[in-house]
C-alpha cells in the first residue's frame, strides 16, 4: 500500500449502490442479516441513534489514485463514530493486523472507532451507547 495522503468517507449509496454490500444493507436493516449485526442496529434503533451500515471509506493515495476502500459495520458521520461487531475470525493475527491498519485509516479521517466481539453485543451495546450518546 502506498502512501495515505487523504481519506474520503463517502455515503455507500450513493457509491455503490449495485454491489454486494446493498444487499448487506437491506438484509441488516431489513432484519435478515448476521446476527449480532442485526442485534447492535436494533438496539440503536431503539436508543434513537441513526446508524447507517456498511458506509464505503475511500483511501486515497498521494496521487488521488484509490488505494483500498473498507466498509465498517455501522457508522454515524454526524458525530464520526465507527462501530465494528468482531466475529471469531478478528483474533487471527492475519485479522487483527487488517484490522489495526483499517482502524488507523479511520482514525486519520478523524473517527472515533468502537470495537465489540459478537459474545459483548448484548450485554455492552446498550451501556457503550448510553455513555456515547449521553442517554
Amino acid at each position: 500500500m502506498g502512501t495515505v495522503d487523504e481519506i474520503k468517507y463517502q455515503r455507500y449509496l450513493e457509491y455503490h449502490t449495485e454491489h454486494l454490500n446493498t444487499f448487506w444493507n437491506y438484509t441488516v436493516i431489513n432484519n435478515e442479516g448476521p446476527y449480532y449485526e442485526r442485534l447492535f442496529y436494533t438496539i440503536a434503533k431503539n436508543c434513537n441513534i441513526s446508524l447507517e451500515p456498511q458506509a464505503m471509506f475511500l483511501i486515497i493515495g498521494i496521487y488521488g489514485t484509490l488505494l483500498t476502500c473498507r466498509f465498517p459495520d455501522f457508522v454515524d458521520a454526524k458525530n464520526k463514530i465507527i462501530f465494528e461487531i468482531d466475529g471469531g475470525y478478528h483474533s487471527t493475527p492475519e485479522q487483527k493486523e487488517y484490522d489495526a491498519k483499517t482502524e488507523k485509516y479511520y482514525k486519520k479521517a478523524g473517527y472515533k472507532v468502537y470495537r465489540l466481539k459478537n459474545e459483548e453485543v448484548a450485554k455492552k451495546a446498550y451501556k457503550l451507547l448510553k455513555k456515547i450518546y449521553k442517554l
